[in-house]
């Protein structure tokens, strides 16, 4: 086999820097044009970068400063396994960035993040069609200016794609769509050098930034390897099975050296619920991805986004015309191109791109594959093209006109006729610059189609950047929200060092824990167990009743649930304004309870910042303590659903912990003469909570709920409230009227309401009893850091059973005096230690499962490596001596 120099005969280094700042002025002019901070006050922060990942990033950047675990945090939900959060969102080595922002110019970090990536994307492209040996043919007697000049025009499409623009909001996938030209390189290198080293860092790479698209780029790269060995076993080509060795070890050596990675982040995916079904059909109607090729519609179902602008469709025509080019290769072209097509369209191998499971939300995501393709065909078509003579350039360019009004009438049934008009237009232009073009004037045609290029990109991407931007974070409400949030917890909690939660009235997403660094009840990221939202869901908190898998502290449960989960400082605020300023940070997540009032307890105090609120609930429990009952273990109910009663399962958590008690009493609910109006009687004294079971598997309609005619909440508004909602305190005798009015009308009809509510008064007395006997039975001195909790028990302990507030999980650790011990599950998923009487100190340590196992097979893969180039270096040096 004979290896090739992979260099190009002339270096142009200017093309290089044209090839990332291109992409980066294309965006910046976008978001100047769309006041985009820092240009105005729309962000980049929209979709899920809105309701997951700025959070995260305040996340990370508490774990690179050592303010929070990477390992473990209690501000995912009740706490959980941090690490497989981290090597799915947070491992780009542009994230490093964020330690120089603070958490109210995230947003600044995200546009300067999304911005540098969207420019690398650009630069890897451009490396790849200017140094990829496989285009070497097509390039032949091409002078380099024009082969520079025309990668321009394909690496900007590229980086500037459809794709991108709809899906940059999920910032952790562009780092591989970066290394995907690379990787194709790194494949040529081994093909043709028998050198492995530089696949290996691209793979592992991938994988390490994010394994998911780490998965799909590598999967591409076998399917490429794999298209290789076909093809040169047809032409009989010598060295395959050198190439099928190397390239086999060579992924093996990455899957080691990123198992780190790949095993605990396998593992936190366990318990996760997934819908891997599939019927071998298609999965959108083949026609609409024409339309996408003249438009970005995300809202197409399921079709890919495959929009890389007119130029690009009208070059790959250019490809199949040409004269020039080999019939084989054409056939070879288009039955891959074909193929990736297919690949998008039939369920099962849609499947096979996404490790057999479907995408919650933005689909199609592999998607970017096919501009990669469209774009390096187009590369050719135009080089081809140019490098012909001034017949075959005006017959195929005629040629190709006709092909593009053909493809452009299919498009017409469903796009928007205007963007087909434009790409008509355009793509003519496009075709008459090259193909009637004089031959001395050939060098500047790419310079003109470039900007031709531009220009359609630009219309197609402006209008889907204004829609985005529609609906992004607008920066001051952020700047506000986190300003008020930031002063009014500091003032609440200021001098406590204790172990505690804190529940949020108002949200901006599910988030709001993670943003702020606080322990809370609150999360959403792919990893959170399905069981352990479902617990929380069966204590009244957020309720999912359709796809939906976050929990929400959903202005919280009942009085005495929040305390015994630590709950000790809630904050909101009571100004409708607030509410406004919450909806534009994020319309889809975000929630404000400032209606409500605070559940009446002995304890609790109130402190005031304007209209916002902090409360300190002093006989809120530990997040450590010894519980009087000893039948802890079992669940609570077999399978949660949205038409339980809660109120019985609290009962019977409480009946658990402090036997013979009934800490909520049901009340009797008549339904009146007037549609939507209940009537109670209350028959004990406290604390009143109302539930309204609904059908799992369909959103309920929103309701406005009045007590006495007084508004007291509004039901399955956004993340509003959705659970257990707080009527007032009563005492016994009162009557109280329960009615319900469909939201945003002023009339109360109730209609919306499909089963009787139920209500419940809570036993104040039987809480400060269980409180007194359990909160206060010598345990003490408890800390959690580092995943790590640890506590002590006084002399006075009796032995028996301490319950923490955090999900049962088998790899905590659990040393009494440095002995260890093991841990248990009680009431359904919190986490247990039985500890012999007397003085202990007592040390839980979470070991991230398969870590270990992951850092020993990369040390592993780390020795193979160094032995192989060992080897190697060997071996040149011996033929070097014998020659």
């Amino acid at each position: 086999m004979k290896f090739t120099n992979l260099k190009p005969k002339t270096r142009r280094d200017g093309y290089y820097v044209l090839a990332f700042i291109i992409p980066l002025f294309f965006m910046i002019g976008i978001f100047v044009g769309l006041h985009t901070y820092p240009f105005g006050n729309n962000t980049v922060v929209s979709g899920d970068f809105n309701n997951q990942y700025l959070a995260l990033f305040s996340y990370l950047k508490n774990v690179l400063t050592g303010r929070d675990s990477g390992l473990y945090s209690l501000s995912m939900g009740l706490g959980g396994n941090a690490f497989g959060v981290l090597t799915y969102y947070l491992l780009s080595p542009f994230n490093l960035l964020v330690v120089f922002f603070s958490r109210n110019q995230f947003p600044l970090f995200a546009t300067l993040t999304t911005l540098l990536k969207i420019s690398c994307i650009g630069l890897t492209m451009y490396t790849y069609l200017v140094r990829a040996q496989i285009l070497q043919r097509f390039r032949k007697g091409v002078s380099a200016k024009l082969i520079a000049r025309s990668a321009l025009i394909f690496s900007s499409a590229f980086a500037l794609m459809g794709y991108v623009i709809a899906y940059k909001e999920c910032i952790m996938w562009l780092d591989a769509i970066i290394l995907l030209p690379l990787m194709l390189l790194s494949i040529e290198r081994i093909i043709l050098r028998g050198k492995i080293g530089f696949y290996i860092v691209c793979f592992s790479l991938a994988v390490i930034t994010n394994y998911y698209f780490g998965y799909i780029i590598g999967l591409f790269s076998g399917l490429c390897v794999l298209g290789w060995i076909l093809y040169s076993l047809y032409a009989k080509k010598h060295g395959v099975i050198k190439v099928i060795a190397l390239y086999a070890f060579a992924n093996i050596v990455s899957l080691l050296l990123t198992a780190f990675v790949i095993v605990p982040s396998f593992l936190s995916t366990l318990g996760i619920a997934k819908n891997s079904s599939h019927s071998y059909r298609p999965v959108y109607i083949a026609a609409n991805v024409i339309v996408q090729l003249f438009q970005t519609n995300p809202g197409v179902n399921n079709t890919p986004l495959v929009f890389a602008g007119a130029v690009v469709v009208a070059c790959v025509i250019l490809f199949f015309v040409n004269s020039k080019i080999r019939l084989t290769d054409k056939m070879i072209v288009a039955a891959g191109l074909i193929f990736m097509f297919v690949s998008s369209w039939l369920d099962i191998l849609y499947l096979v791109w996404h490790v057999m499971v479907w995408p919650n939300g933005y689909v199609q995501r592999e998607a970017f594959l096919i501009p990669f393709v469209l774009c390096i065909i187009g590369f050719i078509g135009l080089v081809s093209i140019l490098s012909a003579g001034k017949e075959t350039r005006r017959r195929s360019a005629i040629s190709a006109f006709f092909v593009f009004l053909f493809i452009s009438g299919i498009a017409t049934s469903d796009a928007a006729l205007k963007y087909v008009f434009i790409a008509i237009v355009l793509a003519m232009i496009t075709y008459v610059i090259v193909g009637f073009s004089p031959a001395r004037r050939i060098a500047v045609v790419p310079v003109f189609v470039l900007v031709i290029s531009l220009c359609s990109l630009f219309v197609v991407d402006f209008k889907l950047q204004s829609t985005i931007a529609g609906y992004s974070m607008k920066y001051s409400e952020y700047s506000k929200f986190d300003q008020t949030t930031t002063s009014l917890i500091a003032k609440g909690t200021s001098g406590d060092t204790g172990v505690y939660r804190i529940g949020n009235r108002y949200q901006a997403n599910d988030n709001d824990p993670l943003l702020f660094g606080y322990a809370g009840l609150s999360n959403y990221v792919s990893q959170q167990p399905t069981e352990v939202t479902d617990f929380l869901s069966t204590l009244g908190y957020y309720q999912k009743h359709t796809w939906k898998r976050w929990s929400n502290y959903n202005n919280g449960s009942t009085l005495s649930m929040d305390r015994l989960l630590g709950v000790k400082y809630s904050y909101g605020n009571t100004s409708s304004e607030y509410s406004s300023q919450i909806n534009r940070i994020n319309a889809s997540m975000g929630g404000d309870n400032n209606i409500l009032n605070v559940p009446v307890a002995t304890g609790i105090s109130v402190v005031k910042q304007g209209k916002g609120y902090i409360t300190k609930d002093k006989e809120a429990f530990p997040v450590a303590f010894r519980v009087n009952g000893t039948n802890i273990a079992g669940s609570l109910v077999a399978n949660y659903d949205t038409m339980h009663d809660t109120f019985t399962v609290q009962n019977n958590l409480w009946n658990r912990l402090y036997p013979d008690s009934l800490m909520f009493q049901h009340q009797l609910v008549q339904q009146t003469d007037s549609k939507g109006v209940y009537s109670v009687l209350v028959s004990s004294s406290g604390n009143a909570y109302m539930y309204i079971p609904t059908t799992r598997g369909i959103d309920p309609k929103s309701v406005d709920v009045y007590v006495n005619g007084k508004k007291v909440s509004q039901l399955f508004v956004n993340d509003t409230e959705n659970g257990i909602v707080y009527l007032g305190h009563f005492d016994k005798g009162q009557r109280v009227n329960v009615s319900f009015g469909n939201h945003g009308s002023k009339k109360d009809k109730g209609d919306n309401v499909e089963n009787t509510p139920i209500v419940v008064t809570e036993n104040s007395t039987v809480y400060e009893r269980a409180y007194r006997l359990m909160a206060s039975a010598g345990v003490s001195k408890q800390q959690v850091k580092d995943a790590q909790i640890t506590f002590s028990t006084d002399a006075h302990f009796v032995k028996g059973n301490v319950v923490i507030t955090v999900p049962y999980d088998s790899h905590w650790e659990a040393y009494v005096d440095g002995k260890k011990v093991t841990t248990s599950r009680a009431l359904g998923e919190l986490m247990a230690v039985n500890v012999s009487q007397g003085a202990h100190r007592i040390v839980l340590r979470y070991n991230v499962p398969g870590l270990k196992l992951g850092i020993a097979m990369a040390i592993v893969g780390l020795a193979l490596i160094v032995g192989f180039e060992s080897i190697s270096m060997y071996r040149r040096y011996r033929e070097n001596n014998h020659k």
